[in-house]
């Protein structure tokens, strides 16, 4: 694949493809999507047997509230770990990021849903209407 200098001033690459690709890494290994004019990819749903954050998932566990928010509740086994040192900031960070990521997605797929089911009803009234006029003109 063609490929263009980074640039010194910003760091940054730009990008040259002008067609999509998918690359295998190989078995196991997952694959990269190199796609023009997509900048971003965000995950919007954290899998519960996910390995990469299954030590906080283990430790919100043994939050005292079960509706802990894991900032600053009372019992909430992530706070002390983070204040012992138990747990690394940055992966709790990346582990918030990703919540909220997954939140918004969430959110976002709701009002989507939602969108399209008042678009359905709207549609079904629609025709409902049309047919009684067709009935009344006949």
């Amino acid at each position: 694949m063609r490929t263009s200098p980074i640039n010194t001033r910003t760091e940054k690459g730009r990008h040259t493809t002008t067609y999509s690709k998918l690359i295998n890494l190989g078995e196991g290994l997952g694959c990269i999507i190199d796609t023009p004019g997509i900048q971003e990819i965000t995950a919007f749903k954290i899998d519960s047997n996910n390995e990469t954050f299954f030590d906080i998932e283990q430790l919100t566990k043994k939050c005292k509230y079960r509706n802990c928010s894991h900032t600053s509740d009372d019992g909430c086994a992530l706070v002390q770990a983070l204040e012992e040192g138990l747990l690394d900031k940055e992966h709790f960070k990346n582990y918030r990021k990703l919540l909220n990521e997954s939140g918004f997605m969430e959110s976002r797929l709701d009002y989507i849903a939602s969108r399209n089911r008042r678009v359905r009803i709207l549609q079904r009234e629609e025709q409902q209407r049309n047919s009684t006029k067709r009935d009344i003109m006949f």
